[in-house]
């Protein structure tokens, strides 16, 4: 959640603009509008601005992370603002994508940093012969391949096995090669 801001900017618009005329008589009222103004100014300013806080362009550093759980819940509050804003776009098409190739190789590039290969065999098999036995594997499966340069590859291992098990199809077995 956002802490408190700072002296906020007073409201572009007063709670006195709203009132009639015949209630500005004496100081109490002006004095007693001015504080409320000054009361719901971070209110106002935050609604004011309420579309910055939901794109990844202009959101606050504070809000990146909330606004990223939201799309994959496998961003690390540990990520800094820069990353979250980088990686949300690949983030966004792993969740439209989910379940496909392309879901799956966004989320492995948002969540680690590095470009994967994976390989479906489409979990379709077929024989030349009618009532023929199908040649190959019959079941879907996955080949997701990693190359990393020198980095802890358990960590990532078991990010990339959190990031699959989240986007693809639940019968889908799956084979992890880290290089």
């Amino acid at each position: 959640m956002r802490g408190a801001v700072a002296d906020p900017p007073p409201p572009a618009l007063s709670l006195a603009s709203g009132l009639p005329a015949s209630f500005f008589g004496n100081d109490l009222t002006a004095d007693l509008v001015a504080a409320f103004d000054e009361v719901l100014a971070p209110i106002m300013t935050t609604l004011d601005d309420l579309a910055a806080y939901f794109d990844p362009r202009y959101a606050p550093d504070d809000c990146l992370v909330w606004l990223g759980g939201w799309i994959n819940t496998l961003i690390d509050a540990r990520w800094s603002a820069d990353r979250v804003r980088r990686h949300l776009p690949d983030l966004l098409l792993a969740l439209i994508s989910r379940g496909t190739v392309a879901g799956i190789e966004a989320g492995v590039r948002a969540c680690t940093g590095h470009q994967p290969t994976v390989t479906d065999n489409g979990g379709v098999g077929w024989s030349e012969r009618p009532q023929g036995s199908p040649p190959g594997r019959p079941g879907a499966r996955l080949e997701i391949r990693v190359r990393l340069p020198d980095e802890d590859a358990d960590t990532v291992r078991s990010l990339v096995h959190a990031v699959v098990a989240d986007l693809k199809p639940a019968h889908v077995a799956v084979s992890i090669q880290l290089d």
